[in-house]
């Protein structure tokens, strides 16, 4: 009987440690799991607060961004302003710059008003005498009545444009000629205009009045700009 007993107190003594040794265990386990857990809570809330700065960070650009943007739209809103206000200014100065060509332009013709051209005149057929040409050329080929005291009173100068002839060139140097009275002048062109061709001893030859390099390109491109038309309008459907 007294084995017996040993032998049970034997089998509670072991079964108390088996239990103690995974009561311990457990424990063991639940304190890891206890660590664990406390670490990853407080890396968990490391991160939330990195996030909640990286937040506020971003929230700052964004505000920092949207007020740079509303400045950047007021500066376009200047830029714009004072864009047109430039163009409006160009074209000001652009009329302007019109009206002071036109101005010129007047002005130059106004300079030329009693000079006549007299093209085609081959060159030497003056005989170093070429204001005396020019007053047989008016009477002769335009037929004005006059004689040749009075001609020669009522041409101020003469001269060939260019003053020096170009070898390269075959064209004859036009004639310009300066009356003293614009009367004068006109009365000549008028008569030149109603009697063409102009000839002289088999010589043709035209007079047109002087004009500015400006006008005289006007004229050039509104002729052209007729040709056209009229090549248009003959032109059969």
């Amino acid at each position: 009987m007294d084995g017996g007993l040993q032998q049970q107190g034997t089998e509670s003594s072991g079964t108390g440690f088996v239990e103690e040794s995974l009561n311990q265990s457990i424990a063991g386990m639940i304190r890891d799991l206890a660590v664990e857990v406390r670490g990853s809570f407080e890396i968990w809330n490391s991160n939330q607060k990195e996030i909640r700065d990286l937040c506020e960070v971003l929230t700052q650009k964004l505000d920092d961004l949207a007020e740079r943007t509303a400045d950047l739209e007021v500066e376009v809103r200047v830029l714009r302003r004072a864009t047109e206000e430039n163009r409006e200014a160009i074209q000001d100065l652009e009329t302007g710059e019109e009206r002071v060509q036109l101005k010129l332009e007047s002005m130059e013709n106004n300079l030329r008003r009693n000079r006549l051209r007299f093209l085609k005149v081959p060159e030497g057929l003056e005989g170093g005498d070429l204001k005396r040409l020019v007053i047989r050329l008016i009477k002769q080929g335009v037929q004005v009545d006059d004689t040749e005291e009075d001609k020669a009173k009522d041409i101020q100068r003469v001269h060939r444009d260019p003053f020096r002839k170009n070898p390269n060139r075959d064209k004859p140097r036009k004639i310009l000629v300066c009356f003293h009275m614009y009367a004068i002048k006109e009365r000549i062109l008028a008569s030149a205009s109603k009697k063409k061709p102009l000839t002289v001893e088999d010589t043709s030859f035209d007079i047109r009045s002087d004009l500015s390099s400006v006008t005289l390109n006007k004229q050039w491109e509104l002729g052209k700009r007729i040709e056209v038309r009229k090549v248009l309008w003959l032109r059969p459907n």
